[in-house]
This record gives structure tokens, C-alpha cells and sequence, in this order.
């Protein structure tokens, strides 16, 4: 005997009571015993038979109705016929709802006006709505329409409790199709029907060698991610809407940066610029700060043609630098990418490379590296953020972009030859032994061996004093020095130090010194025949171990980025330089100026 498991009160304001003694206007329904099991299938089935191939056929829906019923599973298949698809797998829920069987008259298909007593009339068959089908099943407005027109004719029938519920939330994985394919077909025909006969029949291809357009097999899952991520998408805060000049409704970024368009030029560029961009934003409509930077730089730039950023900064010393100093140099100049010249902001219509008197402006670029306890090189900070850019590590304020031999600040990469008064380097770098025409690449107007021992020892140097070991004596460098100004075959002999007739040091820095001089030769100027030098029996040779190459890496980073970029497009805007990953690269690869960036 079964209890009564739930009562529906069917319309009206009825009380429900489990008291039979008391009266009632709702009826109470005996559930029977029988569970079953509901499927909620994600598609509208209009054909009984489709779907329940689309659920593995009969037999699978058996499966979900056995005695373990709270483990089973319901398999969906899109694509039924395509048995290499993967169905989609249901969860299973546990539920306590009650499957209920509703009865109502059959509709004759005549019609009288809602609340009349008139006899019925019959409806045109073209006028029969197409929701209101008279065969076949009917669908929800139908049995609706039913129930609301027959308040007292429907019956009610509790079929069976239902304890278990599928749903399918999962998402459907990719599907390779495999129509095409002959051996997925032979599968198909053979070995999938798991019949024995038909298996024997399937037989593989042993012959040997290479065969022409082999078929690839699937693999059995594409993804393994069955729930959709959920992205968040919301609106960016800073996005807010505005009226164009055309009275238009638009979106505009408050937080974007300004378009950035200085002028930046490979180091064979045939023409320079002789003035801003036509496309760039009128001074006179920025603010008044930054027009007065603008300005002052001008002013500075009459005095000299050519500053590094970090000079042009320390110069200034004005507290909007820090937050405008990147957008006033497409006002007042441009800058080589690379070269003698590089990152150096040159005032328009001044070209470098057409007399030598500019060479007293140009700039040496070091990656700088120190030995740490395991004599391992290790990249020197230069001052980085606990917030945005700091000059933490700067020994001296205003004469960062200068060294003197004894102190290096090093919120910067880059320094110019003008900026370079260590006394024992000044003889070398006022030379009048210069060459006769530029070298645009690497040397400029100086000779491959003054380059090349030049920053071989400011380099040296400035590791030292980095590393805590203070400035070296000048006679620690006589021999470098001593070393000839043009290197090439001829003067290779000189450039030779014996063991025990040098230290260490010194022949680690004439390698260092040969290998830059050939390495600029071999990348075009005037050529010293300087090619090969080091494979020709270099009787210190076996000295070139990993300190020196890397010492040779560091001193030619800048030449090589300038061979780097003949292989992509030169950007000229802040959007191509971001593309292109030169726009940050300028503050970042090569001189930091102690931007708040």
C-alpha cells in the first residue's frame, strides 16, 4: 500500500490539509511506487525515434533506469550518425518531483465566442491556425487551450516519482570529419559494428616504404574543457561617451596616451628631417607646461645640436619631465635608432654624419655586468621601480649623464663623447686622427682602434667602480692606449701581448679591442682588412674564454640592433612603434631618464 506523496491543487483558492476527516476543495492523488528517470534533452524533439538515436538507442536509455541508477549517465550525440563524434555526457541530479499524466476532451475543431451559450460553428479548414494541430502530438499552447476551455472536463493521473534527473550543461567538443577518409570508412564498415564477420573483413595496408597522401586519425577529444569560462567582460572604466564635432554620439579613452611622433631614423637614412610632422598635434594647443619645456629644450639644443634624453633631464631638473618629457621631443628634434648617434635627440636639419665636428656627440651604449660571489656575470640594476622609475642608485643629481672616471650614475645606458671628462680619456677622444669620411654604421668619425679602445676602457672602468673596487689607475690602461688608432693587418702586431710580458687583464682587453675593430670592418665602413684576425694564430688566443665574449656582446649590443632592423619596417608613430616593439624599446633598451613612465 502506498501513502499519498503529494498533493496538486489544481485551480482556485483552495487550502491543502492532510486531514481526510476535514473538508477540502483540492483532491489528494496517490503517487504509485514506480521511479523513473527524466532526460532533459537540450534540443526540440518533434521526432521520438531521432531522438532516441541521438541518446545511443534504446538500449542506453535502458541503461539509465537499472538499480544503480544514482551513478549512470546519459550520452547525447549531435552528429548520431557519425560514430567517431564525441556526445556530450549528462549530469545527474537528484530530484523528488512526480511525473503527472493529463487527460482532456478531444477538440472538434468547432468554435463559439469565449462565454456565449451559442451552438458551436464549424472553422474553415484554411483558417485552422497552424498551432492548433488535429493529429500527431500537441504541443504546450494547444494542451493549454484545452485545459482553460474544459475547467471540469480534464482528469489528473499521477504516473511515478522521479528520483533522478539528466541535464546536459556541458558544452560539445569539436568534430573532425572523417567522410572522406578511406581508412576511417574501412573502420566504420569493419570494426565499429562489432560484429565478427565484418571484422574479419578488415585488413591493413603492410606494404613498406613511403605512401602518397597518407590519411591522419583524429585524435579522440579535441578539448578537455567541458564548462564554458566564464570571461567577466565589463566595460572599461575609462571608456566614456562623448559628442563629436558632427553632433554624433561616440566612445572615447580618457586614460590613452598621446600619440607619440618623433622621428626616428635608421643610420643610413639619406634625408633627415628639418622639422616636426604635419600630422602631429599643434604646440600651441597644449598645455602651457608643456610648451615651456618645448621651449627651454630649444634653447638648449641651440646650444647644442645633440643630447642624450638623461642630459636634456638633468638640465631641466622640472618636475612635469617626469610625466611630459617623451611628448616634447617630436617638437624639437629626432633620433637614430641606431649608430653612432643612437638615442640621442639631434635638432632638426642637423645631420652628424656630414662634418666631424660632430663627433664629439656621439654615444656609447653599455649593457653593464658584474661578477657576483660565483663569478657569474649579473646584470646591474639601474635604479628600478618600487614605484614607476627612481634614481635610487644615482651617486650624484644633476651629473648623472656625465662621467668623470670616478663616478658612474647609472640611471642610464647611454653616454656621449662631449659628456666623457675622465682625464685620462680626453687625450684619446680629441684626437685629430679621424677619418676622412663617416663611418654611419658603428666608428663614426673616429678611427676603428680609438672607438674600439675607448670603449673597451670606459667600460672597464665603470665596472670597476660599480663593483665597489673603485677606479683603477691610469697605468693599468698604458698599454691599451699605446695600442694604434686604425687596426687593420699591418698594425696587428701591436696589438699582441705575450704572457708574462702583460697581465691578464691587459690582454683580455686587447682581444676585446681586436674583435670590435674586425666585427666593424666586417659590417662595411672603409674596411681595415681586419677579417679573420683572431683565426690566425693569435698566440693569445686560447684567452678569448666566456668573459671575453660576453664583454664583446655587451659592447656591440647597439651595432647589432642596428643590423637587426634592416629585416623589419621602420615605425615613425607611437601605434607602429608599440606593434613593432621599438617605442618602449628607446626608453628601455637603451637610456632610462628617470621617467615616471
Amino acid at each position: 500500500m502506498t501513502s499519498p506523496a503529494l498533493l496538486i491543487e489544481v485551480e482556485g483558492d483552495a487550502t491543502i490539509t492532510q486531514d481526510d476527516n476535514q473538508s477540502r476543495s483540492a483532491p489528494w492523488y496517490n503517487v504509485p511506487a514506480q521511479a523513473m528517470v527524466s532526460v532533459e534533452h537540450p534540443f526540440i524533439v518533434k521526432n521520438i525515434t531521432k531522438g532516441i538515436e541521438s541518446m545511443g538507442g534504446i538500449i542506453k536509455i535502458h541503461q539509465l533506469v537499472q538499480e544503480d541508477r544514482s551513478k549512470a549517465t546519459a550520452s547525447l550525440y549531435l552528429r548520431p550518425e557519425d560514430r567517431m563524434s564525441k556526445p556530450i555526457f549528462s549530469t545527474n541530479v537528484k530530484t523528488n518531483n512526480v511525473l503527472l499524466q493529463l487527460t482532456v476532451p478531444k477538440r472538434t475543431g468547432r468554435k463559439r465566442k469565449r462565454g456565449s451559450i451559442e451552438p458551436y460553428q464549424d472553422e474553415a479548414q484554411d483558417h485552422l491556425s497552424e498551432s492548433t494541430p488535429t493529429t500527431g502530438p500537441k504541443n504546450a499552447r494547444y494542451l493549454f487551450g484545452s485545459l482553460r476551455d474544459n475547467p471540469e472536463r480534464y482528469s489528473i493521473t499521477p504516473v511515478g516519482s522521479i528520483e533522478q534527473t539528466h541535464r546536459f550543461r556541458s558544452m560539445s567538443d569539436f568534430v573532425f570529419s572523417t567522410t572522406n577518409n578511406s581508412f576511417m570508412k574501412k573502420m566504420r564498415d569493419h570494426i565499429l559494428p562489432f560484429e565478427y564477420d565484418k571484422m574479419k573483413g578488415f585488413k591493413f595496408d603492410l606494404s613498406k616504404g613511403v605512401k602518397e597522401n597518407t590519411e591522419l586519425i583524429p585524435p579522440p577529444s579535441f578539448t578537455h574543457f567541458s564548462i564554458p569560462f566564464n570571461y567577466s567582460y565589463r566595460q572599461n572604466p575609462s571608456v566614456k561617451q562623448s559628442i563629436d564635432s558632427s553632433g554624433k554620439v561616440t566612445t572615447i579613452n580618457t586614460q590613452i596616451s598621446p600619440k607619440l611622433l618623433t622621428q626616428l631614423l635608421q643610420y643610413d637614412a639619406e634625408q633627415i628631417p628639418n622639422g616636426p610632422r604635419e600630422d602631429i598635434v599643434p604646440l600651441s594647443s597644449l598645455d602651457p607646461k608643456i610648451q615651456l619645456l618645448v621651449k627651454n629644450i630649444a634653447e638648449l639644443l641651440d646650444e647644442r645640436p645633440i643630447w642624450t634624453r638623461r642630459g636634456l633631464s638633468n638640465h631641466l631638473r622640472s618636475h612635469e619631465w617626469s610625466s611630459v618629457g617623451r611628448l616634447v621631443y617630436q617638437y624639437v628634434g629626432y633620433m637614430f635608432r641606431s649608430g653612432p648617434w643612437r638615442d640621442a635627440v639631434v635638432k632638426f636639419g642637423v645631420d652628424p654624419r656630414s662634418d666631424p665636428k660632430y663627433r664629439i656627440y656621439q654615444t656609447m651604449t653599455f649593457q653593464l655586468f658584474a661578477n657576483d660571489e660565483n663569478g657569474k656575470p649579473k646584470k646591474i640594476e639601474e635604479g628600478k621601480k618600487e614605484r614607476g622609475r627612481t634614481r635610487q642608485l644615482k651617486q650624484y643629481d644633476n651629473g648623472s649623464h656625465i662621467f668623470d672616471g670616478i663616478h658612474v650614475g647609472l640611471d642610464g645606458k647611454t653616454w656621449q663623447v662631449c659628456d666623457i671628462t675622465d682625464p685620462l680619456l680626453k687625450p684619446l677622444l680629441t684626437t685629430t686622427n679621424i677619418r676622412d669620411e663617416c663611418h654611419i654604421q658603428v666608428d663614426g668619425w673616429y678611427q676603428n682602434g680609438t672607438w674600439s679602445k675607448a670603449r673597451a676602457i670606459v667600460r672597464h672602468k665603470m665596472l670597476e667602480i660599480i663593483s665597489g673596487r673603485g677606479p683603477p689607475p691610469d697605468s693599468d690602461y698604458a698599454r691599451i692606449l699605446a695600442m694604434p688608432d686604425i687596426l687593420d693587418r699591418s698594425t696587428k702586431h701591436l696589438t699582441m701581448f705575450k704572457r708574462g710580458k702583460a697581465t691578464a687583464q691587459e690582454r683580455e682587453m686587447a682581444t676585446i679591442i681586436r674583435t670590435m675593430a674586425s666585427g666593424a670592418a666586417r659590417r662595411g665602413g672603409e674596411g681595415y682588412g681586419m677579417q679573420g684576425v683572431e683565426d690566425e694564430g693569435d698566440d693569445d688566443a686560447e684567452d678569448v674564454d666566456d668573459r671575453v665574449r660576453q664583454a664583446v656582446l655587451e659592447l656591440d649590443a647597439a651595432d647589432q640592433l642596428g643590423d637587426e632592423e634592416d629585416e623589419e619596417p621602420f615605425a615613425s608613430s607611437a601605434d607602429e612603434m608599440q606593434e613593432e616593439g621599438s617605442g618602449d624599446d628607446i626608453e628601455n633598451d637603451s637610456e632610462d631618464d628617470g621617467d615616471d613612465d
